[in-house]
């Protein structure tokens, strides 16, 4: 069993340090840009302990309700936060729907096939999966959302007139969302490609880590 690497107040204090050093060259520089730093630093503490009571919580509940309810608040959180940048609060059902179809598909796949726990449930195996899912999901989403919006609304009259003519509403905006799928993950692609050459993947960082700690 590796040891437990504990943080004290003072290893706290010495991480504190380098955003103090960011935001001194950031007024240096004079971007004006601050007190929006200090903002985020203030909300990432909050998150992460709120995130550790979470997984607590989780951890402690009667398996397997207390991993799947926690996976369920997570994409739940996840989508809520992709529609609200979205700005179209109705499209949240269909946000739940593809998140809960693509995160049950891939992390299956995952339990069965590479994985292979016999315990599918394990609050260590499956939310761990389900958050390295949902950790990238808003940022694509709301690129892609946002793109077929913007096109969406540029060519209205050339769908109307598609509809008008006889086309289905899918058929009238199938060339918009291909254009809007195509740019949104053409950077998650050029991510792939780079993955292991510039990059390293988190589950592997964690794996690293979890090695230097058990010398």
């Amino acid at each position: 069993m590796p040891p437990i690497i504990n943080l004290d107040l003072l290893d706290l204090a010495v991480s504190s340090g380098l955003i103090f050093l960011l935001a001194s060259l950031l007024l240096w520089l004079q971007l004006g840009i601050v007190r929006a730093l200090f903002l985020a630093v203030a909300r990432v503490i909050v998150q992460l302990l709120m995130l550790g009571m979470f997984l607590t919580l989780v951890f402690q509940a009667p398996q397997p309700w207390g991993a799947l309810v926690g996976s369920g608040l997570l994409l739940l959180a996840v989508s809520i936060l992709a529609s609200s940048r979205l700005g179209h609060r109705q499209l949240l059902p269909l946000l739940i729907g593809s998140l809960l179809l693509s995160t049950v598909l891939v992390t299956g796949y995952a339990q069965l096939f590479v994985i292979q726990s016999p315990v599918w449930y394990r609050p260590q195996y499956l939310l761990a999966l389900v958050g390295m899912l949902l950790a990238s999901s808003p940022a694509i989403m709301v690129r892609v959302g946002q793109q077929f919006l913007r096109v969406v609304k540029q060519e209205t009259e050339a769908i109307e007139t598609h509809l008008s003519l006889g086309a289905t509403a899918s058929q009238a905006i199938r060339p918009y969302w291909q254009i809007a799928l195509q740019q949104g993950l053409q950077p998650v692609i050029q991510n792939t490609a780079i993955t292991g050459l510039i990059t390293i993947p988190a589950l592997m960082a964690c794996c690293i880590l979890f090695r230097v700690a058990s010398l």
